[in-house]
């Protein structure tokens, strides 16, 4: 349109130069003859019609410049309306473009989901205004990675997420229960099946040869175990005696004591970890055998139990902890079983002897205690290993600190205390 009109008045420039020229030549050639002479008449200039021609290209600039005018002005207030509506797009830019009807917008390769109500007349991108109820962001996973053990292969395969993406990134041959098919009681050398979370990880000094160089400790039984009637307990995940291979267990899963401690290598301290256990013998692809959205939904239960225990001995140890630097041996000996208490070898006589010692050395003794985690858990014993800075007036020492508790009519005593290595806190 606006070529086409530019066109028109380019032409009617160029009509009107021309018609100019033509009147200025004709009275030129007028005025250089004389009178007398006989020449052909030039044609008169027509004024009138000349008025005309040019009161019609004033009048189509006239229009041109309106038209422009009212455009320009109607793209401003559509640009403020729309701004007005959804001032993110001013910032970020973005085109909106229009929604007839309620839409589900699903975008799978980056887990977001976007809902437009039906009052809704734009899609709003921007995922910084969380008071903005049309967006729905699927919140992460709350693990890395998931363990599966198919009985039927013997096979144990660690999935790893990448981009949203479950992928197989390590495959180790395992050895089972002697026995088949799902574990019912305690003694029974059956593998459970089902699905258990990592609660525990248990470090060589604290293991019997035969498993290895570490263990990772499951939740057996599970709540549905116990509502089965399935009993028994102590099912992990551990090596092999030094220079052996796996053949069967009692219960537990057994890989090659190298294959361990590469898995170690990913998993850490592993607490929180999905560890699902099957007989599959018709699904080989380990990918399709976990439930995901199932498997959110456990783990977000089984993390909100590990936060409640976590936060009971966290209770614990500050008591503990403020006991201690009270510096009065009556409040601190409450924390402990003194008729079954170990410590670096020394029964509780010697243990008290050498802490009122201690008391007396220091003016002031400050304790701090942190990254908590339980290692191992029942309803009746806990294994607590966390840092600990001891800072008095002349020194300052932090060292890792394990801490051994049996529940006593409903009051968790201390029955064995030692360092440990920073490294295996800070895993």
């Amino acid at each position: 349109m606006w070529e086409k009109s530019i066109k028109k008045l380019l032409l009617q420039f160029k009509i009107l130069e021309f018609r100019v020229k033509t009147w200025k030549n004709a009275r030129e050639i007028s005025k250089a003859y004389d009178q007398t002479v006989l020449i052909k008449p030039v044609k008169s200039f027509n004024l009138k019609k000349l008025t005309w021609q040019f009161s019609r290209l004033v009048l189509l600039i006239s229009t041109v410049f309106a038209i422009g005018i009212f455009m320009i002005y109607g793209v401003s207030k559509l640009i403020e309306y729309h701004i007005s509506v959804n001032p993110d797009a001013a910032v970020l830019n973005l085109e909106i473009p229009p929604l007839t009807k309620p839409q589900l917008i699903q975008n799978d390769s980056e887990n977001i989901y976007l809902q437009v109500d039906e009052s809704s007349d734009s899609l709003n991108r921007s995922f910084n205004k969380r008071d903005k109820p049309d967006i729905l962001v699927m919140a992460a996973l709350p693990f890395d990675f998931i363990i599966v053990a198919n009985k039927a292969y013997k096979q144990m395969y660690l999935l790893e997420k990448q981009a949203n993406e479950w992928k197989i990134i390590r495959s180790y041959k395992m050895a089972i229960g002697a026995r088949e098919g799902q574990k019912r009681r305690e003694g029974d050398k059956r593998t459970p099946e089902g699905t258990y979370f990592i609660v525990g990880r248990k470090e060589g000094y604290e293991l019997s040869s035969i498993y290895g160089p570490l263990a990772y400790i499951l939740n057996y039984p599970n709540e549905e175990d116990i509502r089965e009637e399935r009993t028994g307990s102590g099912i992990w995940i551990h090596g092999t005696e030094k220079d052996s291979v796996p053949i069967q267990t009692k219960g537990c899963l057994e890989i090659p004591n190298d294959k361990l401690l590469e898995l170690s290598s990913f998993l850490k301290k592993g607490i929180g970890t999905p560890v699902i256990i099957v007989d599959f013998p018709e699904e080989p692809n380990p990918l399709a055998i976990p439930d995901y959205s199932t498997l959110e939904k456990k783990s977000c239960e089984f993390l909100k139990k590990e936060s409640i225990k976590t936060e009971l001995f966290s209770t614990i140890l500050s008591e503990w902890k403020t006991a201690w630097e009270s510096k009065d041996i009556n409040i601190y000996r409450n924390f402990y079983d003194t008729s079954r208490f170990k410590g670096q070898g020394l029964s509780w006589n010697s243990w008290e002897e050498r802490k009122i010692q201690t008391f007396k050395l220091y003016q002031t003794i400050k304790i701090d205690v942190d990254s908590i985690f339980i290692s191992d858990f029942t309803s009746n014993y806990a294994v607590v290993k966390f840092l600990q800075e001891f800072k008095t007036n002349k020194n300052r020492i932090e060292d890792g600190k394990v801490l051994h508790l049996i529940n006593d009519n409903n009051s968790w005593k201390i029955i064995q205390e030692n360092t440990c290595p920073k490294e295996e806190i800070l895993l």
